[in-house]
């Protein structure tokens, strides 16, 4: 039966201590005596225990009373039995917690004010139910705070609720617009139900509200579905506040705010507790600062994100403990949790995830702990060339990633997968049992290293890397596996590392680092594998960028015996130059190989460095006078195939052609198109550019530049048989005029006749 009972008046209840004795029950009917005298009657029949009313009409007319208003001392239980509501409100002022008001089976519906107001002085607990419980009872469309709880406490005392506690088990929430505003109170939802909340107050959260007060919050066994709160405030709101959410589910739940929770200035002791349960389709989950959370045991699935908020805990300064938990299908503009905390992992599960932002885990100047974590089919599409999974970046401060039995496949990143960076002091570093299989990256197909500003070069902390597997992962540019520029990573403790079956797309098919290597890969000797690493198919298992230039001349075999090292490491034992000696306007071949820091050249397959330009001057080193060398510098006409680009790790100057004013040059090798530093080795190469020989003509180019050039003599002129001599010395070859000098035992105008010996 639906009970009503219609109330304007307010019920005024002082409580304190209760002697313990038997109950009382009554009926109230809405014609008898103790209906009209309903405030006498209350205060008579407080001597027991419990006094439990039972309202059993359908409707009782208030006006009826002999009383305008009811205030009644309460000095026992009180409890309303089947009671129906549309406008009644109770105020209950307490200086103990040894009392209970029960609501059983009650209905509040189309309320426009408070059920319930709330003031108490307790100091101390003295027993540990709850004071005031609503037990089936159901809140149907009402409007406005539904309970208003106010304890006044010593500032010291940061327990207050242990003594003012509220507890509502299997209730329902439908179509309501209220909140409860409660400050030192312990408040309990058991097994409940919230549905279509619609926060059109603007000044206020849809749900719960709290400020700088110590309250403890708990939801077990509680659903809230199909809620959104449409005015700019969170759904719930608090402070200080200590919450619980155990075996409760969110589903299809939002807010204009951004986020369901806004929950700050927690102190140590303080924290929030999620353990088995679901968060689906909802909007950002918590907001704060200074917070302490635990996560067990708990999913977080179809959560599309368009804003650029953290998801799931966007709370500066804070502990995050996260375990035995699993992230599905989620579309994110944003990381996970907010950056500027401590977060640890343990036994965590990453699954059908994309994510348009810098990075789904990102975290700056905190520690990072992660074990037994699986990543499958993430998708980071941010900014091309800066979105990982996992962004690591230590900042200013000694910090520590630990990533432990990780196995991550089939995910997409548009910079690396995952990405450390180390600024000024040192990073802690390790990699333990970790898999990456079947992985896409721009840079990195696994993991890229890289210092940061102002690295400290001499206090270092421990980097441990073993017993990982890189498998199958793919570099778009640089690094199948490993991209290192961290220049620490020599001093890792490495061992037992798998590196196979890695791709990239222009250099390091296994591990790549652009420069510094005895610095920045780490060791690959210590019973590590690295093998069948490519690049469009050819084996390429580590490389850097282009390191130097090696000259190698059949002019010169001195140059193909050189030691790479003494110039690298610029001993005294390299030679102080290497000399060419030529007649002006002779071709010089010189051919130019291109390596890296491994010693390997590049094979440039993907034609990466094609651009790469080598260009060749020369200048004179002889005493000319200040005229002379500035006329020579500034003509450029006097040498000819003198540019040239490199062709699988080679570039050719085959018709490298000098024309100069006789003398000792040097030669310059000039590098174009090309920004990074690479070593020219040697460097110091002299030519000496001779006259023309007798048999040779001096052709002058403006004025002071000569090219020796042979004579060419009439074509029936034999050449097995005869020299051709120039008939002028200078500027002119007349192919009519130059002479047919037969050789011995030839003769004739052409020397096309065999002279025949005659012994007699």
């Amino acid at each position: 039966m639906e009970i009503i009972l219609l109330c304007i008046y307010y019920l005024i209840i002082n409580i304190f201590y209760i002697p313990k004795i038997y109950a009382k029950e009554f009926i109230i009917k809405n014609n008898d005596e103790n209906f009209y005298n309903l405030n006498n009657f209350l205060n008579n029949n407080q001597n027991s225990n419990e006094l439990v009313l039972y309202f059993v009409d359908n409707s009782y007319d208030m006006s009826l009373l002999k009383e305008t208003s009811i205030e009644v001392l309460i000095q026992t239980n009180v409890s309303f039995i089947e009671y129906y509501s549309f406008v009644f409100s109770i105020a209950v002022s307490a200086y103990s917690d040894f009392y209970h008001i029960i609501f059983e089976n009650c209905i509040f519906e189309s309320n426009y004010g408070e059920i319930l107001t709330f003031m108490t002085y307790c100091v101390e607990q003295k027993q540990m139910e709850p004071q005031i419980q609503f037990n089936r009872c159901k809140f149907i469309n009402n409007y406005g705070r539904l309970i208003y709880g106010s304890h006044f406490i010593d500032k010291f005392n940061s327990e207050p609720y242990k003594c003012s506690v509220i507890k509502l088990t299997d209730c329902k929430f439908i179509s309501n617009d209220i909140y409860f505003y409660l400050s030192g109170f312990k408040f309990i939802f058991e097994n409940c139900y919230f549905t279509k909340i619609n926060g059109n107050q603007n000044t206020i959260p849809p749900l719960f509200m709290s400020e700088n007060s110590y309250n403890f919050i708990r939801f077990n066994n509680t659903i809230f579905k199909d809620i959104h709160a449409k005015n700019k405030l969170p759904l719930i709101h608090s402070s200080k506040s200590i919450i619980e959410i155990e075996n409760t589910i969110f589903s299809n739940c939002s807010s204009n705010y951004g986020y369901l929770f806004d929950i700050k200035r927690h102190k140590n002791f303080q924290y929030i507790m999620i353990n088995n349960s679901t968060f689906t389709n909802v909007c950002s989950i918590f907001y704060g600062e200074y917070t302490n959370f635990n996560i067990t045991n708990s999913l977080f699935k179809n959560i599309n994100l368009k804003n650029s908020i953290v998801a799931i805990i966007d709370s500066k300064y804070s502990n995050i403990k996260i375990k035995n938990c699993d992230f599905y299908n989620l579309t994110l503009s944003n990381s996970l949790f907010e950056k500027e905390s401590f977060i640890t992992m343990d036994n965590i599960k990453f699954k059908n995830i994309k994510s348009n932002s810098k990075t789904v885990l990102y975290t700056l100047h905190n520690d990072i702990a992660m074990n037994n974590i699986e990543v499958d089919n993430v998708s980071c599409i941010g900014d091309s060339g800066d979105s990982s999974f996992i962004l690591f970046n230590s900042n200013e401060t000694n910090k520590k990633i630990t990533i432990k039995n990780f196995y991550a496949k089939n995910c997409i990143s548009n910079g690396s997968f995952i990405t450390i960076i180390d600024h000024i002091i040192n990073v802690g570093l390790e990699l333990i049992s970790n898999t990456c299989n079947n992985n896409f990256a721009i840079n990195g197909g696994a993991l890229y290293l890289e210092d940061g500003i102002n690295i400290d070069k001499h206090n270092n902390k421990d980097i441990t890397i073993k017993n990982n597997v890189f498998n199958e992962n793919t570099a778009y540019n640089f690094g199948g596996a490993i991209y290192s520029k961290f220049s620490k990573l020599y001093l890792a403790t490495s061992e037992n590392n798998i590196i196979i079956n890695n791709k990239a797309g222009i250099m390091g098919g296994g591990i790549y680092s652009p420069n510094l290597i005895k610095y920045n890969v780490l060791n690959i000797n210590n019973n590590c594998t690295i093998k069948n690493n490519t690049i469009n198919s050819f084996e390429n298992n580590y490389a850097s960028k282009p390191s130097y230039i090696l000259l190698k001349s059949l002019s010169n075999p001195e140059l193909n015996n050189i030691n790479v090292d003494d110039y690298i490491n610029n001993s005294k034992n390299k030679p102080d130059k290497y000399k060419f000696n030529i007649t002006s306007g002779d071709h010089l071949p010189l051919s130019f190989f291109l390596y890296d820091e491994f010693n390997n050249i590049v094979n440039d397959i993907t034609k990466y460095y094609s651009s790469l330009v080598l260009k060749l001057t020369v200048t004179p080193s002889t005493n000319l006078d200040k005229e002379e060398t500035s006329r020579i510098n500034n003509l450029y006409s006097y040498l000819s195939g003198n540019i040239g680009s490199f062709l699988n790790g080679t570039c050719e100057f085959r018709n490298f052609k000098i024309n100069a004013i006789p003398g000792i040059y040097n030669l310059n090798i000039i590098i174009e198109n090309y920004n990074d530093y690479i070593e020219i080795i040697p460097k110091n190469i002299e030519i000496t550019v001779n006259e023309c020989n007798n048999n040779q003509i001096t052709m002058y180019y403006k004025k002071s530049i000569i090219s020796c050039i042979n004579p060419i003599c009439n074509s029936r002129c034999k050449k097995e048989a005869s020299i051709c001599k120039p008939y002028y010395k200078e500027n002119i070859n007349d192919i009519n005029k130059n002479i047919c000098l037969c050789l011995k035992g030839w003769k004739g105008t052409f020397c096309e006749e065999k002279e025949i010996m005659k012994f007699e």
